[in-house]
Order: structure tokens, then sequence, then C-alpha cells
């Protein structure tokens, strides 16, 4: 498998919508904070651009490393195994790891992560958000982790918002998402 390519392919598939999620968080953020507010939209569609691209870049990275990882550990085990080639193959399958699940929680997860980001910066630079508000869908689906930040409040600046996981250890989370496949999302508070 040609990873460089993989990466370069990834990267053209996920950049333009990773700076779509931007760009729409900062238009969110912008309505969120209302009218008479002046923004820099040459700078911040700058900063836009050159997130995405970083960002891209290093979710392609970590994608590839990740998968990289996983097939050798398949692989391997099959070969240990003495298996027959079709126990690999389903090994594989059922690992997600170029399967469609794996495909839409990657996109969930990191659209997720896009426009928070992109709401962060523009309220950042509007010198009118004073301060950001963990939200959730508040439905029955809400996990543990997402449930105990749901709500909270912090400064916009501040190192993170401080919840828990699972497991009772003290977790910051910057921003959505605090997880794969997280729906939360955060509210600018000014004033």
């Amino acid at each position: 498998m040609d990873w460089a390519e993989e990466k370069e392919q990834l990267f053209q598939i996920l950049f333009p919508d990773v700076l779509d999620a931007v760009e729409e968080g900062m238009l969110s953020a912008a309505d969120a904070i209302g009218g008479g507010i002046e923004l820099d939209w040459s700078m911040l569609n700058a900063w836009a651009d050159e997130f995405a691209r970083t960002y891209t870049y290093e979710l392609v990275k970590d994608i590839t490393e990740a998968s990289q990882a996983l097939l050798q550990e398949k692989i391997d085990a099959w070969i240990k195994s003495g298996a027959h080639l079709d126990e690999l193959i389903a090994s594989l399958g059922d690992s997600g790891l170029y399967g469609e699940y794996r495909a839409f929680m990657i996109a969930t997860t990191e659209v997720t992560r896009a426009f928070a980001e992109g709401n962060l910066e523009a309220w950042k630079k509007s010198g009118v958000v004073t301060q950001i508000q963990w939200m959730t869908a508040t439905d029955e689906v809400v996990c543990e982790i997402c449930g105990g930040l749901d709500g909270s409040i912090i400064d916009l600046g501040e190192a993170g918002f401080e919840g828990y996981s699972p497991n009772e250890e003290p977790n910051m989370v910057e921003c959505p998402p605090a997880h794969v496949n997280c729906r939360c999302w955060m509210r600018p508070i000014w004033g």
C-alpha cells in the first residue's frame, strides 16, 4: 500500500470539508454575537485556511499512522495464527479500517472539531465574547463525559472545560468534540 498516496488522497477529500466547517463555525459565531460587531474577515479567512490546512495534514497523518499500525497488527496476528487468507480478510473487514462506519465517525468528529475551532477563533477576534458555554443535545444519547460538561461556562481563552472521563479521571476538554461522534457545541456569552 502506498501510504504517501493515501495521505494525499485523504487530504484532498477532507480539506474542503474541514475548511467549510471552520468557515461555517466562524459565520455561526458572528451570527451568535449579533450585528454591529466589525470582524476582519480577510484575517479570519486566512486563519481558517491555515488552520484547516494544518489540521487536515495532522489528521491525515494520524489516520494513516493508525491505519498502518492496525494493519500491521492484523497481519502479524494472521501470520502467527497460520490461518487461511480469508481469516485475514475477515479480520480487516471487522476492524472497520476502511469501512463506512469509520468514515462516518471520522467525518462527524472532525467536522465538529473544525466548526468549534472556527467558533472560538471568531469569538476571540470579536472582542465582545467573554465566556463560552458547553451545550449538549440533552437527550438519551448524551454520554457521561458530555452530560457532565453540559451547561459548564468558562472564560474565553481559558485552558478548557473540566470534565470527567467514564472512569472518573479528570479530563480537560478545550472545545467539542470531547470524544469520537460527539454532538456537542458551544454558545457564546458576552456583556
